[in-house]
């Protein structure tokens, strides 16, 4: 972080801790006190509320992730034009900018930027994407959690001594146990997860949760 960026941020954060300052005066008036708000339109700006997802992103690719999801995980015999990567980070940032199944992939469909955050001139809509979950069977499912697995150890190898002070590993708590099939395929049952811990291991475990409820 330059030092610029440093200064704006600490100056916010000053302003923001006096506004909030604790002030036990009586107030004649409400405090919500707003009457003539103007909206503008940016021809060339444009805010999103997961204003974190391209950090997100980047972190995903740096980390190895999004080559590894493609190296490792062989469901598409073609990409058409989405890799194994697309379809399951959309999944994942679909849960992590609020939304919890998969017709709100809509919505970032329609979000410009949000797709200008992750660089993409679209991602999948939710019935392709649905078909992407159907294609899993359970071996491809504990490729996943491998794969998601392996890279976070490689990136515990990387970190200092200092880090490995305090152990925090995500807890798991089964909800219920499911069955579904594909044509042609035996009936798998699995375990469904939900995390108990940080909101990357939630948005992951959500996205075994939504591929064992499929039909």
């Amino acid at each position: 972080m330059n030092t610029l960026v440093y200064q704006v941020l600490a100056s916010r954060k000053r302003r923001i801790a006096a506004r909030i300052r604790h002030d036990h005066r009586p107030s004649e008036v409400p405090l919500l006190a707003a009457s003539n708000i103007h909206y503008e339109l940016s021809a060339r700006d444009r805010g999103i509320a997961c204003g974190g997802i391209g950090a997100v992103h980047l972190l995903a690719r740096q980390s190895g992730l999004i080559a590894n999801l493609d190296r490792r995980l062989q469901l598409l015999k073609i990409h058409q034009p989405y890799h194994e990567s697309d379809h399951v980070l959309t999944i994942a940032y679909n849960i992590i900018a609020g939304g919890d199944c998969l017709e709100d992939l809509e919505l970032l469909r329609q979000d410009e930027g949000f797709l200008d955050a992750l660089g993409a001139t679209r991602i999948p809509d939710p019935t392709t994407a649905g078909d992407f979950c159907r294609r899993f069977d359970e071996a491809a499912v504990w490729t996943l959690m491998d794969t998601v697995n392996q890279t976070r150890q490689a990136l515990w190898a990387l970190q200092p001594p200092a880090f490995f002070t305090r152990a925090m590993t995500p807890m798991f708590k089964y909800l219920s146990t499911m069955n579904f099939a594909r044509p042609g395929t035996r009936s798998i049952s699995m375990l469904s997860m939900i995390s108990c811990e940080s909101s990357s291991s939630r948005s992951l475990s959500a996205l075994y949760l939504a591929l064992s409820n499929l039909p």
